[in-house]
């Protein structure tokens, strides 16, 4: 008798368990890309106000950041400055294609997710053209001069939706 009642607890707490097993799994999996809280985690690589990984060019406008090691999404993250090695979360905001000569780069504009990082108020790309216009220019002029006179061949924006999907890749 106590054979037969234990047969159903046993099969809800494996039932339980194997819930428990996949969103922890895939809890993992989202905190290297989005988590719905925080927004995507990142590492500095470079503080806003550095130079540009060994270029010589004006300094960084923005913290420069990736994912992981293993991602080479470039992230500027629009906010206070970060010291290189810090963790923190950003929301990306908007885009940018840049094509060069014979190459192609996405660079994704982001905010940090917590307000006392935020330097500006801008969630997505109409706010930052509308609001924050003179930063969108700024951002352009520094990417579009960064490889030297007439290696850009043109610097396109992306949405939010967009830069978010670079991120999830």
């Amino acid at each position: 008798m106590n054979t037969l009642h234990a047969v159903p607890f046993i099969r809800t707490f494996l039932l339980i368990l194997s819930i428990v097993l996949l969103q922890s799994c895939d809890g993992r999996k989202q905190g290297q890309k989005y988590n719905n809280t925080n927004g995507y985690e990142v590492v500095v690589i470079a503080s806003a106000g550095d130079q540009y990984l060994d270029t010589p060019y004006l300094p960084l406008v923005g913290n420069l950041c990736y994912q992981d090691k293993e991602n080479s999404v470039e992230i500027l993250v629009l906010g206070k400055r970060r010291d290189v090695g810090d963790r923190f979360y950003v929301e990306a905001i908007a885009g940018i294609t840049i094509k060069e000569k014979n190459a192609e780069k996405k660079v994704v504009i982001a905010v940090p997710s917590d307000a006392q990082g935020k330097t500006i108020d801008a969630e997505n790309l109409m706010d930052l053209s509308v609001k924050y216009g003179s930063v969108k220019r700024i951002i352009e002029q520094w990417y579009g001069g960064l490889n030297g006179i007439g290696s850009t061949r043109s610097i396109k924006w992306d949405n939010k939706s967009q830069a978010q999907t670079v991120l999830s890749e």
